[in-house]
Parts: C-alpha cells; structure tokens; sequence
C-alpha cells in the first residue's frame, strides 16, 4: 500500500493485526517494517512472536534466528537465548513436526539453554528450560542431568530467599 511510508506505519499496523488476532498479517507487516528499515532488526522478534501465536512454530525459529544474527553477538543476552530455546522447544514438541526433526530441534533447544546458563548461571530458567526440554527427549526419566537441571533450580530459588519463588 504506497500510504504506508515508513517503518513506523508497518510497525503499528502489525500491531493493529495482532489485536484483531490475525497474526500471520501482524508477521507480514513487521517483515515489512523491517524492509523499510533495516536497522530495525529487533522487529525480528515480534516478527517471530506473531508467527508463534499463529502457531506457526518453524517460521516463528527462522524469524528468531534473523534477529539473533543480525545483532552482535556480545549483545545478545540470557533473555534471548531464553526466549529462542522456548521456540526451539514449541517447534520441538509440535505435533506437525516428524520425530527425527523434533529430536533435532529440541537437541538445538538444549544448546541454546546451555548458553544462557553461561551468560548467567544464576538464574533459573536456563536450568529449568533445559530439564523441561531434556524430559520432551527422554520421557521416561532415564537421564539424570534432567533431575540435577531441576535441582539447580530449586538452589538458585531457595538462595533467592524471596517468597514468590519459595513456596515449593
């Protein structure tokens, strides 16, 4: 639509299209603000969190993955390998996946959790992802890592000694 000039027009529109729940045009449109400027590489994530709520799990990991990319690499943080290791783990367990590719992207899931726990190993998440994932891969409890990636958790939580995270 040539009304539509600038990134800052693609950008609320998509927005407009994820209140209306329309999520694959939210996706187009913020692609589109991209387009329009490119600098704005952080609208890969909203880019990839529309194709998710779409429930579309394999674009919403390509989109991620544009974004994780496009920045320096001493830029990304725990909340982004966090957050990518999520979608890599939605992709994983999808039912529209086949099983040697679930196993595949659930591997990849446990790699990303692993550098969050290294950009921050105080916090729980990575641990808690990366046990949630490992148990996806082996449902029958049989590798041990999944149990000592569950009780770095409840450590890092009790060590917190604050009351939302101590009523385990």
């Amino acid at each position: 639509d040539k009304r539509l000039v600038s990134y800052f027009d693609y950008l609320y529109l998509g927005r407009l299209y994820e209140a209306d729940k329309k999520y694959n045009d939210a996706a187009q449109a913020f692609e589109n603000a991209i387009k329009k400027d490119t600098t704005k590489y952080t609208f890969y994530k909203q880019v990839s969190d529309a194709y998710e709520s779409a429930g579309n799990y394999k674009a919403s990991v390509d989109a991620y993955e544009k974004f994780l990319k496009a920045q320096d690499p001493s830029q990304v943080r725990e909340d982004d390998y966090v957050s990518f290791g999520k979608k890599l783990y939605s992709l994983g367990t999808s039912k529209d996946v086949d099983k040697a590719d679930q196993t595949d992207f659930l591997n990849k899931a446990l790699g990303v959790f692993d550098k969050a726990i290294q950009l921050d190993p105080n916090d729980y998440r990575g641990y808690f992802y990366k046990g949630h994932t490992g148990v996806a891969l082996d449902p029958n409890y049989s590798n041990i890592e999944n149990a000592n990636n569950y009780i770095k958790v409840v450590e890092i939580a009790k060590a917190k000694n604050d009351p939302r995270y101590n009523q385990v």
